[in-house]
């Protein structure tokens, strides 16, 4: 049937349309996160070193105030994060499960009037299963892709400035 196929192409192209669009956005407040945690990281290995020096001087409380913000603003960046991947989550899904449930009711349909037979109906429900079940492995698993991401840019930018031609490692 051309209508399905058609409407199951175009609500596709509208899923994909939408991660398209939001992708850049998502990968960039990923980022933001990964150098907020690193940036936080550092300063902790920061504090560990010279811990000695910072009880010496009797500046715990003011590192301990320091660390703080730093990590409740480390926290609020990643909260903001997964919550902005749930939303666009939960609407991705929700589109999904719009798309499955128009295409069973048509489906169901066509059924009755019997334009189409119970094998050929069992074989396109049994498709739109399994596509339900691609779809959403997909779209959970979009978040993951995107701390992938941002740690390998993170970890990459950071040693792209490391000056391998005059290593004595193997001399």
């Amino acid at each position: 049937n051309t209508k399905l196929g058609i409407y199951f192409l175009v609500s596709n192209l509208l899923i994909f349309l939408f991660i398209y669009w939001n992708w850049n956005y998502m990968v960039n407040k990923r980022i933001e996160v990964e150098e907020t945690m690193n940036a936080n990281e550092g300063v902790i290995l920061d504090i560990f070193n010279n811990f000695d020096k910072i009880i010496y001087r009797g500046e715990g409380a003011h590192e301990i105030k320091n660390y703080k913000e730093r990590s409740d603003h480390c926290v609020k960046k990643t909260v903001d994060f997964y919550n902005m991947t749930n939303q666009y989550t939960i609407l991705l899904m929700i589109i999904l499960y719009i798309i499955l449930f128009l295409a069973i009711m048509y489906l169901i349909a066509m059924h009755q009037t019997k334009s189409i037979n119970n094998k050929l109906f069992i074989t396109f429900f049994t498709i739109l299963f399994l596509y339900r079940e691609k779809m959403s492995a997909l779209i959970q698993l979009i978040p993951n892709y995107l701390e992938f991401n941002a740690r390998n840019t993170a970890l990459l930018e950071k040693i792209q400035n490391i000056d391998t031609a005059e290593s004595t490692v193997g001399n």
